[in-house]
């Protein structure tokens, strides 16, 4: 039997800046010069590449080398796989694993790749002619997986072993700290031989590359091996601190970002990026040019900007994508597959710049289920400082218009909407001699946050009423306060105060005057959703068609690549935004519907008098 050397994988992590890897620790599995005749040795080389870097849209092959911190190696492991060549990947059977003993020293390196390290590893011999061997190497492991005495792996978080790749390529439960914890997860990389996509793989063949001894190991070229990190990357711009409003019915206005948060984001991932599709989505091209926008044209190593995560096809039960929110049964069923914001509680990052980044699971989705619900997406808090506010900054608006309101104006529109009838059916004949107040529902049962409310869920109006007793009758009837002032006191009179109006007539002033949105203490929320290769590579218009999308077109348009880092600036802010976090539609990322503002006016009868002579 033969013995087979592997030689020094080029590991090239696809994100972010230098490196570090002090702290690996020795193992018996690697580097030894053993001539057991069921070991060999490789010698490996790992190259930890740049991150994509791009502003909201993801403009492919624009690097940048990121923090130290997100190249620290904290531990690596080197597995062997053995498949035939008329078998896909994921069918590659796991020979053995090793842990890996030292990748010292890091050195620089430019292009497309920030750092490597070279290593001569054993690997398991041949066993006759014609092996196909390949090589996966994953650094800092996180306890995804361990490593057995025997090389054999077993999941950490089901001790269900591995005996294929494809068993990597499963989806399992997980967050961003299983993957940061302990230095950020990489593996490798899906490297294409050129930038049509001739040729993509993840495993990399290591065949050729096996010698009987160490020695004869060192002398040849390494393996390059690229990987990259397991999770995604999104940091906001900083903020140009206070700016002008620029909506038309808002000059003069003043917004200032104040905090972030990341909201709709995956709950599980793939220990290795899987590009199955990738045979049909080299043919998409970037509009009518040549170049495919799911490959790089940056060689060494040309990279693959595409994946599919484990809920790729997903779709929310009952969904019409026609701009409704989610229903609880709806919802529910998002909260199983994303982690979703519960409240303004949660958007609490105050941190901007390059340097201070959140991380999250790639989450990738066929143009058949690019919709908001299942979309990775930004919320912005701000501080909203209009014309009319309360001493703390608290504004209101109502249902769907762009009037803003401080509390004084807000109760005078609510006794407003109060139809004429019904003051005159409940004794309110004036506000002030009716003693009328109105309590928002903001303002009864403590501290409330900002949100939606009505009259009829927690507002109160309260009056004076005065009733006299019609003449002759048992029956009171509802009067102006001079009529009661001037009726003699002779039991044929009653003053109720702080009488309560009744609930039907609160929903009655919900219903012309619309929801409440209450802006505490001037707080406002905004959403983005997430765009992958964004306006530039996947340019949309909007459209009448049922299915606004094409995967031709659109495929990758929104989402969020491991790998890739999605940097927002925010260039102008048109208005208030939502006065708590925004809710979850049951919606196309890009809706069908354009919008323009209007005005509602019912109009008086249009009365036509005539005489008539008998």
């Amino acid at each position: 039997m033969k013995k087979k050397y592997l030689f020094p994988l080029a590991m090239a992590g696809l994100l972010l800046g230098a490196c570090s890897n002090d702290d690996i620790s020795e193992s018996p599995n690697g580097g030894g010069t053993t001539t057991s005749p069921d070991e060999g040795f490789v010698a490996v080389s790992i190259n930890l590449p740049m991150v994509s870097g791009a502003s909201f849209r993801a403009a492919n092959d624009v690097f940048d080398g990121g923090m130290d911190s997100e190249y620290d190696v904290k531990d690596a492991a080197f597995l062997v796989f053995e498949k035939g060549d008329d078998e896909g990947e994921s069918q590659a059977v796991l020979l053995k694993a090793y842990d890996i003993s030292d990748l010292k020293p890091w050195e620089p390196q430019g292009g497309n790749v920030t750092t490597y390290a070279n290593m001569v590893q054993e690997v398991p011999a041949l066993t006759e002619v014609g092996d196909k061997r390949y090589a996966l190497v994953v650094l800092n492991k996180n306890n995804r997986f361990a490593i057995n005495a025997d090389g054999s792996v077993e999941f950490g978080d089901t001790q269900q072993k591995a005996m294929t790749f494809g068993d990597f390529l499963t989806a399992s439960a997980m967050n961003v700290a299983d993957m940061t914890g302990d230095g950020f997860y990489m593996a490798n990389a899906p490297i294409s031989s050129d930038a049509a996509g001739t040729k993509v793989t993840t495993l990399v063949p290591i065949e050729d590359k096996i010698k009987p001894t160490k020695a004869e190991a060192e002398k040849v070229e390494a393996a390059d091996i690229y990987v990259e990190r397991g999770m995604a990357k999104v940091t906001l711009a900083e903020p140009r601190g206070e700016m002008d409003v620029t909506g038309e019915s808002y000059q003069g206005d003043k917004v200032t970002m104040t905090a972030w948060a990341l909201d709709v984001t995956n709950k599980t991932s793939k220990l290795v990026r899987d590009v199955t599709g990738i045979d049909t989505w080299k043919d998409y091209l970037v509009g009518s040019a040549t170049q495919t926008r799911f490959i790089g044209t940056v060689a060494d190593p040309y990279r693959v900007y595409w994946g599919v995560d484990g809920n790729y096809a997903w779709s929310v039960t009952g969904s019409v994508k026609g701009g409704q929110e989610l229903t609880d049964a709806q919802l529910t069923e998002v909260k199983e597959k994303f982690n979703v914001l519960e409240d303004n509680a949660g958007v609490t990052f105050t941190q901007f710049g390059p340097e201070a980044p959140q991380y999250c699971l790639e989450n990738t989705f066929n143009t058949d289920n690019q919709a908001e619900y299942a979309t990775t997406r930004v919320i912005f808090k701000a501080k909203y400082v209009p014309r009319n506010a309360d001493e703390d900054g608290t504004f209101y608006q109502l249902g769907t218009t762009a009037s803003i309101y401080d509390k004084e104006m807000l109760k005078k529109k609510v006794l407003a909407s109060m139809s004429k009838a019904e003051r005159l059916e409940l004794g309110i004949f004036d506000e002030t001699d009716n003693a009328v107040t109105v309590t928002l529902p903001t303002e009864a049962g403590g501290n409330k946050a900002g949100g939606k409310y009505t009259m009829a869920e927690g507002g109160t109006i309260t009056y004076t009423k005065y009733e006299r007793r019609k003449t002759g009758t048992d029956e009171w009837e509802v009067v102006t306060k001079k009529t009661y002032d001037d009726a003699a006191e002779d039991g044929n009179r009653k003053k109720t105060e702080n009488a309560s109006v009744d609930n039907k007539y609160l929903e009655s002033i919900d219903g012309r005057m619309g929801t409440i949105k209450y802006f505490k203490a001037g707080e406002s929320y905004y959403k983005a959703l997430i765009k992958h290769f964004g306006d530039d590579l996947t340019p949309y218009a909007i459209s009448g068609e049922q299915n606004i999308y094409t995967e031709a077109k659109h495929l990758g348009r929104y989402g969020v690549l491991r790998n890739n880092w999605y940097e927002l600036s925010v260039t102008s802010v048109s208005g208030p935004g939502d006065a708590e976090v925004p809710s979850i539609e049951d919606e196309w990322d890009d809706p069908k519907e354009a919008f323009v503002k209007i005005q509602v006016n019912i109009l008086s009868w249009a009365k036509r008098q005539q005489n008539v002579d008998l």
